[in-house]
């Protein structure tokens, strides 16, 4: 879906559960990039605004993204749940995280995010975890992402893909991420 919340132009991919209910929305700015770094040149691929990209939620296994880019690349995105305990506050019926106790609670963390080259099978890999005694995090790494009605904004990330021949960068600008509740529609909230 291509829209227009701000200053530019979006592309808003939307995926549904098993019961047919929004459960996660990312929004990426039209103007995002992905390089590959070779030897003589840099080649850059666009998303492709024009195909669909798919999707599944899972609490168990993980909620996954497909985000086709131009020239036959895949964008894959991958999180874990972490559930988070129900903790009422005294008198209020809500809890620590601020959504209503018939709510899904916890926070979601980016687990792998790589592309694939469709034709070659050729696969970048970005590293997403920050280690122990890791001086300076990446802002991609240990990402979360907070389920009820609640999003995330990022003034842009710079990724950097590590590849058999090559590497490459994933260039992000603003990008918003948002996660929902078990039940209840879908708010999409995030335009930060």
């Amino acid at each position: 879906i291509l829209s227009n919340h701000s200053a530019y132009e979006v592309i808003t991919y939307e995926f549904v559960d098993t019961s047919n209910t929004i459960c996660v929305i990312i929004e990426i700015p039209l103007n995002s990039l992905f390089y590959i770094t070779k030897l003589n040149e840099n080649i850059s691929i666009s998303f492709d605004e024009t195909a669909m990209g798919s999707g599944s939620c899972d609490l168990r296994n993980g909620s996954f993204v497909n985000m086709p880019l131009q020239n036959g690349y895949i964008m894959h995105w991958h999180w874990l749940f972490d559930p988070e305990p129900f903790m009422e506050m005294f008198g209020q019926g809500f809890n620590t995280v601020g959504a209503e106790e018939y709510l899904l609670h916890g926070t979601y963390t980016l687990a792998n995010l790589t592309v694939t080259n469709v034709a070659t099978k050729e696969i970048f890999r970005a590293n997403t975890t920050s280690h122990p005694g890791q001086k300076k995090k990446e802002p991609y790494q240990d990402t979360l992402i907070r389920a009820g009605n609640y999003y995330i904004c990022q003034s842009g990330w710079n990724v950097t893909f590590y590849g058999e021949k090559y590497n490459a960068t994933l260039v992000l600008e603003s990008i918003k991420f948002q996660a929902f509740p078990d039940i209840g529609p879908a708010n999409f909230s995030g335009y930060g």
